[in-house]
């Protein structure tokens, strides 16, 4: 016969193991960010990168000259994004700091959306780290001397999104 104690206490037990696997499931806890590869990670240049002309060094107000009227701008922080037809520009100080897209764009290289992961590295060279998160693998680079990084997102063997950005 149960004692009423522990009549209680395997309903929290139990609850308390699904919250876990949720958890861990949601998250995964060995994912690494892409700073943990910046000090074993050779530098590649990559000053040429731009989009439509806009590069990191460019301006919000070179941005809307470029592309118009953003579809949304959304503000976080210290941060505006700016958020077109298949790109994303982040602005921190009237400077883009990030951009992302997933769409009819492409890279100085000319890495684009629908490329096979293998022709970014040909492409960029063997210098790259690579992590995994939320089921994509990402291809990375960093230009150590421009303070630059770029990561390629890959869902099955293909690139489906590229972000280029400032690093610390």
């Amino acid at each position: 016969m149960m004692r009423s104690s522990e009549k209680y206490m395997r309903p929290r037990i139990l609850s308390f193991i699904a919250i876990t696997i949720i958890l861990l499931t949601a998250c995964d806890p060995f994912s690494k960010d892409k700073m943990d590869f910046y000090s074993s990670a050779k530098s590649v240049d990559l000053s040429e990168e731009n989009v439509k002309s806009i590069s990191l060094s460019s301006n919000e107000k070179e941005i809307m000259n470029i592309f118009g009227s953003p579809n949304e701008v959304t503000e976080i922080e210290n941060a505006k994004y700016l958020t077109y037809d298949g790109i994303e520009f982040g602005v921190i100080k009237q400077q883009v700091n990030r951009y992302y897209f997933n769409r009819k764009f492409q890279t100085a290289k000319k890495i684009k959306i629908g490329d096979a992961a293998e022709n970014v590295q040909h492409s960029y060279g063997e210098d790259y780290y690579e992590r995994f998160e939320q089921g994509a693998r990402i291809i990375g680079y960093f230009d150590k001397e421009k303070n630059m990084n770029i990561e390629f997102i890959c869902y099955e063997n293909k690139v489906t999104g590229v972000i280029l950005e400032r690093v610390r």
